[in-house]
């Protein structure tokens, strides 16, 4: 977990439900990587990834030293310690399910891949919510130039190992340097726990053959797209461009996502050249969402459905959220 005494990642409102419904959670926290509860015979167990550098650097040098993806291999770790232990506080490692939302929610996918698809039986079930995954996770560019950022400003940069040179730095000196560095930070694929891209691993049928419940928000990219009234159809295509797809692919998306405010998200929103978000800001939540949500949960319920186990999708929709955050 990044932090447990956020409200909306405590677990205190479950176990407060949970006791209502005479059905008690007996819920620990371990901050900035997991939350395990006790759920009548189940341990649930909700992930929210490491944070930024400490948990997801990378970059050819972090590769070579197999240190990629730290964030995931803490969780995996986590697993084993519960298997090994949960039982001496009542539990039943037999019956663990993981739940992630968000972040924690793609991580679960991650899991359910890890080292193609190996089941390690650190768990019975899965449960992902709004969980999402990179389309580039096999470019080391962007990561690469946050790592020779890092470096750079901690003095490592000509150094012949960067990476010792990196732990030796203080604490303190080499957080500052991650905190004052832009860039983003996510899972790379290292050929261990993360072998390939999943599309591959889930097409072949390399993942964990257990149960699955997953599921996304209606408009969910409206979280993650900001307004931009000078979008164009060549901003927008560049864009999409920018993550991989060619002139071709490009030119199709183009034209199953046209620029037609009714058919764009969210769905009761009316945009126009006029308004603060643009006109094409319907156009950009559309395609972010099915491209970052929609497409990663149709993906693994497709795979699960086609290998026989039990899967389980959900469309969370809050009137609510729509009116204060989409209207």
């Amino acid at each position: 977990m990044d932090y447990s005494a956020n409200g909306v990642y405590n677990l205190s409102f479950m176990v407060n439900q949970s006791v209502a419904m005479k059905k008690p959670i007996v819920a620990v926290s371990l901050d900035c990587e997991l939350l395990l509860s006790k759920l009548q015979d189940e341990r649930l167990i909700f992930f929210k990834d490491r944070l930024s550098a400490w948990g997801w650097l990378a970059s050819q040098d972090v590769l070579d030293a197999g240190v990629a993806n730290l964030g995931l291999k803490d969780q995996y770790l986590a697993l084993q310690f519960i298997q090994e232990n949960i039982a001496a506080f009542g539990g039943d490692p037999k019956k663990v399910v993981v739940f992630g939302e968000s972040a924690g929610g793609g991580n679960i996918g991650y899991l359910a891949t890890a080292y193609g698809g190996r089941d390690d039986g650190l768990f019975r079930g899965m449960i992902a919510e709004s969980g999402a995954e990179g389309n580039m996770i096999k470019n080391l560019s962007a990561p690469t130039e946050v790592y020779n950022d890092i470096t750079a400003k901690v003095g490592c940069a000509n150094a012949t190992d960067r990476l010792a040179c990196l732990r030796t730095v203080p604490f303190a000196e080499l957080n500052e340097a991650i905190n004052s560095t832009t860039g983003s930070y996510r899972p790379i694929v290292d050929g261990d726990l993360i072998p390939d891209y999943s599309s591959v691993m889930l097409a072949k049928g390399q993942f964990i053959k257990k149960p699955f419940l997953l599921g996304t928000n209606s408009d969910e990219a409206t979280l993650f797209t900001s307004p931009a009234a000078n979008n164009t159809d060549e901003t927008i295509a560049a864009s999409i461009r920018a993550q991989g797809p060619d002139a071709n692919s490009t030119a199709t998306l183009m034209e199953l996502y046209p620029n037609i405010d009714v058919l764009g998200l969210p769905g009761a929103y009316r945009a126009s050249a006029s308004t603060p978000s643009g006109s094409q800001y319907k156009r950009i939540i559309a395609l972010t969402t099915d491209q970052g949500f929609l497409s990663w949960r149709r993906l693994r319920t497709d795979a699960w459905a086609k290998a026989g186990i039990p899967t389980y999708s959900y469309h969370f929709d809050s009137p609510w959220f729509a009116r204060k955050f989409c209207i």
